[in-house]
Protein backbone atom coordinates (compact mmCIF):
# COMPACT_ATOMS: atom_id res chain seq x y z
CA UNK A 1 0.00 0.00 0.00
CA UNK A 2 2.88 2.37 0.82
CA UNK A 3 4.32 2.10 -2.70
CA UNK A 4 0.89 2.55 -4.27
CA UNK A 5 0.27 5.73 -2.27
CA UNK A 6 3.65 7.18 -3.24
CA UNK A 7 3.15 6.26 -6.91
CA UNK A 8 -0.37 7.75 -6.99
CA UNK A 9 0.73 11.02 -5.42
CA UNK A 10 3.71 11.28 -7.75
CA UNK A 11 1.45 10.90 -10.80
CA UNK A 12 -0.43 14.11 -11.67
CA UNK A 13 -3.46 12.39 -13.22
CA UNK A 14 -3.86 9.90 -10.36
CA UNK A 15 -3.51 12.71 -7.83
CA UNK A 16 -6.10 14.76 -9.73
CA UNK A 17 -8.56 11.84 -9.70
CA UNK A 18 -8.06 11.31 -5.96
CA UNK A 19 -8.45 15.04 -5.28
CA UNK A 20 -11.67 15.12 -7.27
CA UNK A 21 -13.23 12.24 -5.32
CA UNK A 22 -12.36 13.11 -1.71
CA UNK A 23 -15.49 15.06 -0.81
CA UNK A 24 -18.01 13.63 -3.26
CA UNK A 25 -18.24 10.41 -5.24
CA UNK A 26 -18.16 10.85 -9.00
CA UNK A 27 -18.32 8.78 -12.14
CA UNK A 28 -15.32 8.59 -14.46
CA UNK A 29 -17.21 10.71 -16.99
CA UNK A 30 -17.81 13.42 -14.37
CA UNK A 31 -14.10 13.41 -13.47
CA UNK A 32 -13.14 13.61 -17.16
CA UNK A 33 -15.45 16.58 -17.74
CA UNK A 34 -14.39 18.39 -14.57
CA UNK A 35 -10.64 17.86 -14.83
CA UNK A 36 -10.21 17.67 -18.64
CA UNK A 37 -8.40 14.31 -18.53
CA UNK A 38 -8.24 12.21 -21.72
CA UNK A 39 -10.73 9.30 -21.63
CA UNK A 40 -8.23 6.48 -22.07
CA UNK A 41 -5.89 7.90 -19.45
CA UNK A 42 -8.70 8.47 -16.96
CA UNK A 43 -10.10 4.95 -17.28
CA UNK A 44 -6.61 3.39 -17.06
CA UNK A 45 -5.71 5.40 -13.95
CA UNK A 46 -9.07 4.72 -12.29
CA UNK A 47 -8.67 0.97 -12.80
CA UNK A 48 -5.16 1.11 -11.33
CA UNK A 49 -6.36 3.15 -8.32
CA UNK A 50 -9.21 0.68 -7.78
CA UNK A 51 -6.83 -2.29 -7.97
CA UNK A 52 -4.62 -0.67 -5.29
CA UNK A 53 -7.69 0.16 -3.17
CA UNK A 54 -6.90 3.87 -3.18
CA UNK A 55 -10.21 4.49 -4.90
CA UNK A 56 -13.40 2.67 -3.88
CA UNK A 57 -16.80 2.24 -5.49
CA UNK A 58 -19.43 3.97 -3.37
CA UNK A 59 -22.39 2.81 -5.45
CA UNK A 60 -23.34 1.45 -8.84
CA UNK A 61 -26.29 2.72 -10.84
CA UNK A 62 -27.52 0.56 -13.70
CA UNK A 63 -29.65 1.58 -16.62
CA UNK A 64 -30.76 -0.28 -19.71
CA UNK A 65 -27.80 1.13 -21.63
CA UNK A 66 -24.90 1.25 -19.18
CA UNK A 67 -23.60 1.00 -15.64
CA UNK A 68 -22.23 3.98 -13.71
CA UNK A 69 -19.77 3.46 -10.87
CA UNK A 70 -19.52 6.29 -8.37
CA UNK A 71 -15.94 6.49 -7.14
CA UNK A 72 -14.66 7.79 -3.82
CA UNK A 73 -11.11 8.33 -2.61
CA UNK A 74 -10.26 5.97 0.25
CA UNK A 75 -8.24 8.53 2.18
CA UNK A 76 -9.02 12.16 2.96
CA UNK A 77 -5.53 13.01 4.25
CA UNK A 78 -2.13 11.41 3.80
CA UNK A 79 0.93 12.32 5.83
CA UNK A 80 4.36 11.22 4.60
CA UNK A 81 7.51 11.41 6.68
CA UNK A 82 10.94 10.56 5.33
CA UNK A 83 13.58 10.06 8.00
CA UNK A 84 17.02 8.49 7.55
CA UNK A 85 15.94 6.27 4.69
CA UNK A 86 12.63 5.23 6.26
CA UNK A 87 9.30 6.34 4.88
CA UNK A 88 6.35 6.52 7.26
CA UNK A 89 2.89 7.04 5.83
CA UNK A 90 -0.14 7.80 7.93
CA UNK A 91 -3.45 8.02 6.14
CA UNK A 92 -6.82 9.10 7.46
CA UNK A 93 -9.76 7.20 6.00
CA UNK A 94 -12.32 9.24 4.15
CA UNK A 95 -15.20 9.77 6.58
CA UNK A 96 -17.65 8.95 3.77
CA UNK A 97 -16.13 5.45 3.56
CA UNK A 98 -17.10 4.68 7.16
CA UNK A 99 -20.68 5.66 6.35
CA UNK A 100 -20.95 3.02 3.61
Amino acid sequence: MKHAILAALADEVSKTILDSTITQSKTVDEIIAEKKIPHTTAYRKVEWLLSKQLLLIEKIEKSKINESRFLLARFSNIFIEYREGDIDINAINNKKISEL
